[in-house]
C-alpha cells in the first residue's frame, strides 16, 4: 500500500494505514517522526502520531505483553512529541518533551489522564 503512494507530499488514508497491519507500531512511529523532522524547524514544535498496534496479545516466550507505550523522538527545535498507539483493546499514550522548552511534561501527562477520565463520563 505504501508503494502506491509515490508522491511524498500526499497523505496516506486511514484505511490504507489499517491495511498495513503487518507493520509494528514502532515502524509507523519512526516513519511519522522522519516525515515530521524535515518540517519541524519551519512549521511547528509539537508532533502527534497515532499508529494502530496489534489487537491480539503478544508474547516474549511465556511472558504476555500487557501494555505498549510509544516513544517519539524529538527533532531539532521541537518541544513535544506525542505517540499514541493501540494494543489489545487499549490505547496508550507516550509523551517525550524537551526539558528546556517543556520542563513540566509530567503535569501534561496528568492533564491527559484527567481529560480522558472526563471523557469517559461523556455520552456520545
Amino acid at each position: 500500500a505504501m508503494a502506491a503512494q509515490p508522491d511524498a507530499d500526499r497523505s496516506v488514508a486511514a484505511a490504507a494505514m489499517l491495511r498495513l497491519g503487518g507493520f509494528a507500531p514502532a515502524t509507523m512511529q519512526s516513519l511519522a517522526a522522519r516525515a515530521a523532522s524535515s518540517l519541524s524547524g519551519r512549521l511547528f514544535n509539537v508532533v502527534v502520531s497515532n499508529s494502530p498496534g496489534p489487537q491480539r496479545p503478544r508474547y516474549a516466550g511465556p511472558a504476555r505483553m500487557t501494555e505498549i507505550y510509544p516513544v517519539m523522538p524529538l527533532a531539532r527545535n521541537q518541544a513535544l512529541a506525542v505517540g499514541i498507539t493501540s494494543y489489545d483493546g487499549g490505547v496508550h499514550v507516550g509523551l517525550n518533551g524537551d526539558r528546556k522548552a517543556l520542563s513540566d511534561v509530567d503535569v501534561l501527562a496528568g492533564m491527559v489522564t484527567d481529560a480522558l477520565e472526563e471523557l469517559k463520563g461523556t455520552i456520545w
